[in-house]
């Protein structure tokens, strides 16, 4: 059924003439103070002033403006006010500052570790309440000073909460985390030191799944989400890989993850545009044995009406009233069937599709638009140890690789591409292309491709003078386990 949703003033008056007759709305609005007086029962800190976050926090609605928080009557989301003076009941709203000897202006709040993070530009707090958070047990403690771009809201994933702070024309992003269970002992590490010039402009948002250990970041570029993947085993990290998602003639309007689905809420051909990406590990297309990977994607059967029909033309409006395809798209698109197999387009229009092949009403088709995804492996470098204990990257000699060994699972297509370095530009290009389809794989006609294995191809060159890439654009997967390489080291000094 169709649903709307209104946003306005907590006044306890009604959105409009049609709203709901069993809802109380008179209580969805501020309380006025009805003990005391202006200086016995005080206006809330934020009155007069701007309100830079909002959250819910032990039962209480929290406010930060300034350098207060302010949190509303345990229970009672709409009372800044003590409801008397004569006591101090633990339920009574509470109104705390900062402090310290230099102004902080608090920006951002994230609920963490049972406690509340308060950020400024340069300072973490943390407002607890022992046992119980109460006015007469509330306090604000300096934690950490780390510089913090307070234009994204930090977010938890798992044991950690990411942040993110500038580093000139690009940013980077902290975790935050407890070094004591007991204590107020708390430290932040970076987990893009190792890409100081890969996310771009300031960053707008930060959201996490914690299901599939993933942060996804939106930062200045319009079009493109920036995305870390991470595994700890304990306190001990055994993955940190950072990608981007690059989308095409799209503008990004936020990306939130709920569970394993990052839904992304975005601007195409002058319409707004809600559509997800699923993460789920292992997720394969029902009566397949892979993901058919294409953007914009949709499943029909037939033509796909409520009543299929066998013939040429996908009917994609009968099944998808809101999809459509903009002028890029249909130059682009794609249809391909359930065994990977990318059928051959006779026409098109913004909703339907018409193949040069007939196709009966049971046949299931995948439509959407290719993409590339692509992978640029790290110069190989040679290293050896120290005397006094650690590794240290060899700088003289000549280290020449020889062949790139690709181990791959459950992989249809891809291809590596070895580019000749020339004074840090590109050179020549040489495409070593891999397929499922290959009978020397063991597929056969008719059958979806997967293999498992490892690709050997020759490099010859040096390993800083060459550009290794590894592409996959069609709709098939690949799963790059890891890479290794054959090589040859000559010395042309003697080390003292």
């Amino acid at each position: 059924p169709d649903a709307t949703w209104q946003m306005k003033p907590a006044d306890g008056a009604p959105p409009d003439s049609s709203g709901s007759s069993s809802i109380d709305w008179a209580s969805y609005t501020y309380r006025d103070r009805t003990a005391g007086s202006e200086l016995t029962n005080p206006m809330p800190s934020f009155v007069g002033n701007k309100i830079t976050d909002m959250n819910y926090f032990k039962g209480r609605l929290c406010f930060i403006s300034g350098e207060n928080c302010s949190l509303s009557e345990a229970g009672e989301f709409f009372n800044f006010f003590r409801t008397t003076v004569t006591t101090l009941p633990d339920s009574a709203p509470i109104d705390v500052g900062v402090g310290g000897t230099s102004i902080n202006n608090l920006k951002r709040s994230q609920p963490f570790s049972d406690r509340l993070l308060l950020f400024s530009d340069l300072t973490q707090f943390v407002l607890q309440g022992e046992p119980i958070l109460s006015p007469k047990t509330a306090t604000v403690t300096e934690v950490t000073t780390f510089a913090t771009s307070t234009d994204s809201s930090p977010v938890p994933g798992g044991n950690t909460l990411f942040f993110a702070f500038n580093r000139g024309d690009y940013s980077g992003v902290r975790e935050f985390y407890k070094t004591n269970e007991t204590e107020l002992n708390y430290d932040a590490v970076e987990s893009s030191a190792q890409i100081p010039k890969y996310i771009q402009g300031e960053v707008k948002s930060l959201t996490a799944s914690p299901n599939e250990d993933m942060l996804v970041v939106q930062a200045s570029p319009s079009n493109t989400l920036y995305a870390f993947k991470y595994f700890r085993v304990g306190n001990e990290s055994r993955q940190a890989a950072w990608f981007k998602i690059t989308f095409t003639d799209t503008a990004i309007v936020k990306a939130y993850f709920v569970r394993h689905i990052l839904y992304v809420v975005l601007v195409r051909g002058g319409k707004s545009w809600l559509e997800s990406i699923n993460f789920q590990t292992g997720k394969v297309d029902t009566g397949s044995t892979y993901v058919t990977t294409l953007d914009n994607r949709v499943k029909v059967t037939g033509n796909g009406a409520s009543s299929p029909a066998g013939g040429f033309t996908i009917n994609l409006a009968a099944a998808f009233p809101d999809y459509e395809l903009t002028t890029t798209q249909q130059n682009a698109v794609q249809v391909v069937d359930s065994i990977g197999e990318v059928k051959t387009i006779a026409s098109k229009t913004a909703t339907t599709i018409t193949l040069e092949e007939e196709f009966t009403a049971s046949e299931v088709f995948y439509v959407g638009v290719p993409y590339t995804m692509k992978y640029e492996a790290t110069k190989p470098t040679l290293k050896q140890a120290r005397q006094s204990g650690g590794v240290e990257s060899i700088v003289t000699g000549r280290h020449q690789l020889r062949y790139m060994t690709v181990v791959y699972d459950e992989s249809a297509f891809f291809k590596v591409k070895v580019t000749n370095l020339i004074a840090d530009a590109d050179g020549e290009t040489i495409e070593y292309p891999f397929s499922g389809r290959f009978l020397s794989t063991g597929g056969y006609l008719g059958a979806v491709p997967s293999a498992s294995g490892s690709f050997r191809f020759p490099v010859f060159a040096q390993s800083d003078q060459i550009k290794i890439e590894i592409e996959n654009n069609s709709p098939l997967p690949s799963n790059i386990q890891s890479l290794a390489f054959e090589a040859q080291y000559t010395s042309r000094s003697s080390r003292m």
